[in-house]
């Protein structure tokens, strides 16, 4: 019994140290440190399974940003390309050294989409306050203000299989829903951020 306190302890200092307090959801400690076998902490929900994947927004009117085919910027904003437009200056990604990746030399993670005109033309901040919505059911597993950034949204899908994956929004603004609850495929989770021209959500 001694060594099961000392391992929740452990494991609740060990959350405490790896993320940042605003999105860590209540440690119930008093249960952790108590000698009776017969409490446990709650279960998270088990939300039902993600039976089908749409998109966070409606793909007649939004869609990534690529050069020469939605705008004439010299980016392309889908997945798994590289951005050599985009400078040499580092900012939030870093390798296994600590020292800062260049945009030029990261290959994109996710997609941006953005709003389009009326000739499938990317128009500058039309998407900001759109509906972003989640793209299956799930659990909502992440939640963290990035300041000028917007929020960052992960949600958490459970298969039929019994694997997981997960879907994660960027440049959120007014979330709709809390860390640890259920959301259903289409349900609204923001909208999207005021970044002037740059509005985009990021989804991955």
């Amino acid at each position: 019994m001694r060594f099961r306190s000392r391992l929740c302890v452990s494991l609740a200092v060990l959350l405490t140290a790896c993320q940042p307090p605003s999105v860590l959801p209540a440690l119930e400690l008093s249960v952790a440190l108590s000698p009776d076998p017969t409490l446990t902490p709650r279960p998270q929900p088990t939300p039902l399974p993600a039976d089908r994947f749409d998109f966070p927004l409606d793909p007649n009117q939004f869609g990534p940003y690529v050069h020469k085919v939605t705008g004439p910027l010299n980016v392309d904003t889908r997945y798994g390309v590289q951005n050599p437009g985009l400078g040499g200056a580092g900012k939030c990604f870093v390798d296994e050294y600590g020292k800062k990746v260049p945009f030029a030399e990261l290959y994109h993670a996710g997609e941006d989409w953005f709003k389009f005109d009326a000739r499938r033309q990317v128009d500058p901040g039309a998407a900001h306050g759109a509906e972003v919505r989640a793209v299956a059911n799930g659990l909502v597993t992440w939640k963290q203000d990035i300041g000028a950034e917007g929020w960052v949204i992960t949600i958490e899908h459970l298969l039929a299989d019994g694997s997981k994956v997960w879907s994660a929004y960027w440049h959120v603004a007014a979330p709709t829903v809390s860390f640890g609850q259920i959301v259903y495929r289409g349900d609204v989770i923001g909208r999207i951020a005021d970044a002037g021209g740059n509005s985009h959500l990021h989804w991955e």
